[in-house]
Parts: C-alpha cells; structure tokens; sequence
C-alpha cells in the first residue's frame, strides 16, 4: 500500500522533474486562492481605521469625526468632580506624547489629552451653570456646550497645557466639535 507522504513526494517529483505543466498549473492556482484571500482581508485595516477616525459613543448617545492625523488618538473615562457637589462622567481625548518630560494629570503616561468632553445630566448642568458660571476658579469662559440633548449637555473642554510635540493637534478641535452628532432619540 502506498503512502500519503509517498504520493506527496511522486507528486513533487512529477511536477519539478518531468515538468508536468498541468499540476504546476494545479499548485499555482490552489496556492494563490488562499493568497488572494489574505491580501483582501488586509484592506480591511483601513475600514477598521476609517471606523475608528469615526468615534462612536453608544453610552451617551454622540458621534464625532476625526481627521487621518488622529489616527493614534486613544479615549480614556473618567468620572471628575469638577466643583463641590458636581461629578461628572468625562472623555479625555489623547494622542500618545513622545517627549519625555511629560508628567500628564488625568490620563495615563505617555499620553497627553487635547480636549476632553464632558457630560452632564442636564438637571445637574443646570445646577452646575447657574451656581459657577461667574466663578473661574470651577466655570471656564473658553469652554463650549456643544450640544444640548433633552437628556444630556456635552461640554467642550479645551486642554490648558500639552507638550510641544502635539501642539499643531489643537488646531483640529473645532473642526472635530463641528462633527458632533447626537445619535439619541430626539
């Protein structure tokens, strides 16, 4: 009885030795399907990088649109309490920082956050607004509501310090504020 390893090798010797067109065509074939098929799963990296420049949050209810030179932008949560009596869920905007130097307050290390949105349940961004509005020490003037849902606020925060190698980054914000969607119901 013969082999399966047997055949394997009478097959090779067939195809390389007598030099049999019609298996080399066979092999050629058979081998290049499945390279076909890796090499268009690999376009799907820029769908999946599409999709990420696209930033969806289904918890509360946004979307926003990057730039392509964000595509190392990371998202870091976190609840801030922001004055007496005010915690807030809020979303850090950050792009990894090279500069060594760099000691960042609210998010990881090596990170440094651009903006950050926050999100208020609106009765609490009522209390909030009315009670420090005048006050700069809990209420800056440079942040921007950017959108005002019947549930929630989204507050737009601008960072108040970066390192040098992502400062051109802070150009992009108010295009990226521009692209907010409110993806709740209405």
């Amino acid at each position: 009885m013969t082999s399966p390893a047997n055949i394997f090798i009478a097959t090779i010797e067939d195809i390389f030795i007598t030099g049999n067109m019609k298996l080399k065509y066979i092999i050629m074939l058979t081998a290049s399907v499945p390279l076909l098929f890796l090499l268009s799963c690999a376009g799907g990296d820029k769908t999946d990088e599409a999709g990420k420049l696209n930033y969806n949050n289904a918890r509360y209810s946004f979307a926003v649109t990057f730039p392509e030179s964000w595509r190392n932008y990371v998202v870091f949560e976190k609840a801030d309490i922001i004055a007496p009596g005010y915690s807030v869920d809020s979303l850090y905007f950050a792009m990894p920082a090279r500069s060594r130097n760099w000691q960042p307050f609210n998010v990881p290390d090596n990170f440094a956050e651009i903006f950050i949105i926050r999100i208020f349940k609106l009765p609490l961004w009522e209390g909030y607004y009315n009670t420090y509005r005048d006050n700069p020490l809990f209420y800056d003037k440079n942040d921007k509501v950017i959108y005002r849902s019947e549930e929630y606020v989204y507050l737009l925060r601008y960072s108040t310090a970066l390192p040098a190698d992502l400062y051109s980054f802070t150009r992009d914000i108010d295009s990226i504020a521009a692209t907010f969607r409110y993806t709740g119901k209405k």
